[in-house]
């Protein structure tokens, strides 16, 4: 999906770095690099809005029982 190049895509392993820096910006106990690759073995699925190359945002969503 991209508007106002805006770009939404499937993050990966690769992007956790990324992911990390918004968690310990936005959070007081965030989740730790290591937390956050473990969800790519666990049913989570993560999407990162990027703009030129620059992440400005990710949510992740994990399936759990059927549910989301």
């Amino acid at each position: 999906m991209q508007k106002d190049n805006l770009s939404l895509r499937l993050a990966t392993p690769a992007d956790v770095g990324a992911i990390a820096e918004i968690e310990s910006l936005c959070f007081s106990h965030p989740w730790s690099e290591e937390d956050l690759l473990g969800g790519f073995d666990n049913f989570t699925l993560y999407f990162l809005a990027e703009r030129e190359g620059e992440t400005l945002g990710y949510c992740g969503i994990q399936a759990l029982s059927g549910e989301g």
